[in-house]
């Protein structure tokens, strides 16, 4: 085996080992009593700015072709014909240049009730400098979606999307040496979203309903023995936006998050349930009770002002329990829309000592064709 630079290892073991316990760009220097940790954590990475800039708030928003991610269901409701997204961020800027995080989205319109999407995201995990000057590939994660959505009536969607994943980790064994796993599994995810409005003080309010189970597959198996759980996880989310005149609205986002694997116990430390047996557990597994089960819940709130639909202006606000990871941040973003092009931006600010802290994203959206009523 090769021998490899100690410092190096430590820094980047550090790294990855916390990057596995976050949960939507969820990391921490110093994990927590009991944080759940699951394989290829970047699938609840926030894949776009709006999303991000928004606390994570995105299940039941208006939707965008980034709705691949958070709640597909939405497509049915996009506007346009056909919808393309791309989106960058440099992971953990702080600590390292050399990891990176890319996400590719398009939808089409098939009728006024049908929708079908693809959607793709790749993780690179960087590289380890050894002693005769030859780089290592860290690892890489990458993922291929497919998704069809149909309107069940005017009001409701759902939407069913199944995932190939492809995960390379670097294990090390020791100081100076290591080893390679290369993982293929599948997993599915199952939607839906509900859309009305009234009326305030002769105002217009759109409230929507949404709900997302998402990476509903089989455990990896990396190691001999040693399986972890993909991050299935519970999103409900729900938004009022309101017209307030001509030219300015306001929308206010609230989500739940809730991972749908067992919580780490110490007298059981590598369970080995099956997948659906694990996701229904979940919800009474937690060794102090409904109390620390409640603790596993994850809170975003997010705004969003727009001024005629062209400028955008966006915070919000993400929390965990201080014993199942304690990532708090504020987030911050603004976009811009004119015509059949969006940008839109977002920033991270933590309120403790988090790896991505200041972490930026960067968001391009096209959309053209028909309109939703003429398809």
């Amino acid at each position: 085996m090769q021998t490899v630079k100690n410092s190096r290892i430590i820094f980047l073991t550090l790294i990855l080992s916390s990057f596995s316990s976050f949960c939507f760009a969820q990391t921490i220097a110093n994990p927590q009593p009991r944080a759940i940790q699951t394989a290829v954590p970047i699938l609840r990475f926030s894949p776009d700015s709006r999303g991000s800039a928004m606390g994570n708030a995105a299940t039941a928003i208006s939707p965008d072709v980034n709705a691949t991610f958070w709640n597909p269901s939405k497509l049915t409701f996009l506007e346009k014909e056909w919808n393309f997204g791309g989106s960058y961020s440099p992971v953990f800027r702080r600590l390292t240049n050399d990891m990176w995080f890319s996400y590719f989205s398009a939808a089409k319109k098939l009728n006024e009730k049908q929708s079908i999407a693809i959607s793709s995201r790749y993780f690179e995990k960087g590289e380890i400098s050894v002693i005769n000057q030859r780089n290592t590939l860290l690892g890489y994660d990458f993922t291929l979606d497919g998704t069809f959505a149909q309107k069940i009536s005017d009001k409701l969607s759902v939407a069913g999307t199944f995932r190939y994943i492809r995960s390379k980790e670097i294990f090390f064994e020791s100081s100076t040496t290591y080893i390679t796993s290369t993982q293929n599994v599948g997993a599915v995810d199952v939607s839906m979203f509900y859309k009305t409005d009234f009326t305030i003080n002769e105002k217009q309010v759109d409230w929507t309903f949404g709900a997302n189970v998402s990476n509903i597959g089989s455990p990896i198996l990396y190691r001999a023995n040693i399986s972890e759980y993909l991050p299935a996880n519970l999103a409900i989310g729900t938004a009022f936006n309101h017209h307030l005149n001509k030219n300015n609205s306001l929308t206010v986002a609230f989500d739940v998050n809730k991972l749908l694997v067992p919580t780490p116990n110490p007298s059981n430390p590598n369970p080995q349930k099956p997948v659906m047996s694990s996701i229904f557990s979940s919800f009474s597994d937690a060794p102090n009770g409904f109390r620390e089960e409640m603790q596993e819940l994850i809170l975003s709130l997010g705004t969003e002002y727009s001024y005629k639909n062209i400028l955008k202006l966006r915070g919000g606000y993400h929390q965990e329990s201080r014993n199942k990871g304690n990532n708090r941040y504020f987030t911050f973003g603004a976009g811009v829309q004119r015509k059949a092009l969006a940008l839109n931006t977002s920033f991270i600010k933590a309120t403790n000592n988090l790896s991505f802290d200041e972490t930026f994203q960067v968001s391009l959206i096209c959309a053209f064709g028909a309109k939703n009523e003429s398809l």
